[in-house]
C-alpha cells in the first residue's frame, strides 16, 4: 500500500525490528514524493545509529532540495550530530549564510544548529557573523528571527507559556 500512513508505519516498524541497513530505507523515504514519509524519515535519522558520515550525507542530501520544514528539521538534527561530517556540512551552509544565499526561513534554524554543535570552530565562525552586524541597529541581532520558525509549535508558546505571558499584551487571531 502506498499511503503515506502506511510507508511510515513501514519505516517505523523496520526501525523498531533492528532492520539493517536503515540507511537505504531512509535514503529512499527522502526520495518520496509525500511530504509526510520524507518528514518521517528525517526525525529518524539521529536516532538510527548510523555512522556520523552516513547520518550527515543523508541531512545534507535534504538541504538542497527540501522544504523549509525538511531542512528546519535537518538542521536540528545535524546541530545534535557529533563529529566532523556534520561540522562540515554545517560550515559550507555557514559559507551559504555569509554570502547572502541562504533562503531567510531557514538562517535561525542554521543558527541554532551551529550553536548547539559543539565545535569550536563553528563557534567563533557564528561569533564573527553575528559581531559583523550593524552596531547601532538593535534589532539586527534578531535579524533571523524575522522569517521560518514554525507556526504549531510557536501558537502554544504564544498562547499558554506562563513564562513568555505573551497574550497579556498581543493578540493572535483574536485571542489575547
Amino acid at each position: 500500500d502506498p499511503s503515506p500512513e502506511v510507508q511510515n508505519a513501514a519505516i517505523k516498524a523496520l526501525h523498531e525490528a533492528g532492520h539493517e541497513p536503515m540507511n537505504g530505507v531512509i535514503r529512499s523515504a527522502l526520495a518520496d514524493p509525500n511530504a509526510d514519509v520524507r518528514m518521517s524519515a528525517l526525525t529518524m535519522v539521529g536516532d538510527l545509529g548510523l555512522p556520523p558520515e552516513a547520518a550527515a550525507d543523508l541531512l545534507a542530501s535534504v538541504l538542497d532540495d527540501g522544504s523549509v520544514a525538511e531542512r528546519q528539521v535537518a538542521y536540528a538534527q545535524l546541530g545534535a550530530l557529533e563529529g566532523n561530517a556534520a561540522f562540515a556540512v554545517l560550515d559550507e551552509q555557514l559559507d551559504l549564510l555569509e554570502a547572502g544565499t541562504l533562503e531567510a526561513e531557514v538562517r535561525l534554524d542554521l543558527l541554532e544548529a551551529v550553536d548547539s554543535a559543539g565545535s569550536a570552530t563553528l563557534s567563533a565562525r557564528l561569533a564573527s557573523y553575528r559581531a559583523a552586524k550593524p552596531a547601532g541597529d538593535p534589532l539586527a541581532a534578531y535579524s533571523e528571527s524575522l522569517m521560518g520558525g514554525n507556526a504549531g509549535r510557536g501558537r502554544p508558546l504564544f498562547a499558554d507559556n506562563p513564562t513568555a505571558r505573551c497574550v497579556r499584551c498581543h493578540a493572535l487571531a483574536g485571542d489575547g
